[in-house]
């Protein structure tokens, strides 16, 4: 459905309901997946530096 097709009534009630809302927070960066953690752990663990 475009806006277009919605009544002028609707889309202001949705922009004052889009005003109240609180901002969506970012997720930020997703976690590496657990295989790369592990592999990651075991070779500090061997001595490796983080950095390489």
């Amino acid at each position: 459905m475009k806006t277009s097709d919605v009544p002028e009534g609707a889309r202001r009630q949705w922009r004052a309901d889009r005003a109240l809302r609180p901002a969506m927070r970012s997720p930020g960066r997703p976690e590496p997946s657990r295989v790369v953690q592990r592999e990651f752990w075991r070779q500090i663990a061997t001595g490796v530096s983080s950095a390489d």
